[in-house]
């Protein structure tokens, strides 16, 4: 948790002159925001796709399984993050993407911008999680 943006700063460095692409969550991309300004200030053209349901959703999910804590124990639904705000503050453009087609036309809009984007996609906090897929749930 936490990784995919820097991971993609590094593809980046690596292979610039290739498109990134980062898919992060929001609790993920909240461990390592300031990556957001990494991008910018040195003009590494990732696209990053964040995945926004005000939870810390994997810990969420695994804390009532474990422990029987309440669904969204590590959710901030009250405090909701606006990720676009956040990166346009940090100087990125910045969109949101309502559904499949549009995230495809962002995406594609975004890497044709040869500059750092964030593009944010509200998503169900009751969606499961990659930890339900991986355990065959």
């Amino acid at each position: 948790m936490g990784t995919g943006l820097p991971a993609a700063i590094g593809a980046q460095l690596a292979n610039p002159e290739k498109p990134v692409l980062a898919l992060c969550g929001d609790g993920g991309l909240m461990m390592a925001v300031h990556e957001l300004h990494t991008a910018v200030a040195e003009e590494l053209p990732i696209t990053t796709v964040v995945f926004n349901n005000d939870d810390y959703a994997i810990i969420s999910e695994e804390a009532e399984r474990s422990y029987g804590l309440e669904s969204g124990a590590y959710g901030w639904p009250s405090a909701a993050l606006d990720f676009p705000t956040i990166a346009e503050g940090m100087g990125m453009t910045a969109f949101r993407a309502d559904g499949v087609a549009d995230l495809e036309n962002r995406v594609s809009e975004a890497i044709a911008r040869d500059e750092p984007v964030l593009i944010e996609v509200r998503t169900d906090p009751d969606e499961p999680q990659a930890s339900a897929f991986m355990e065959g749930a």
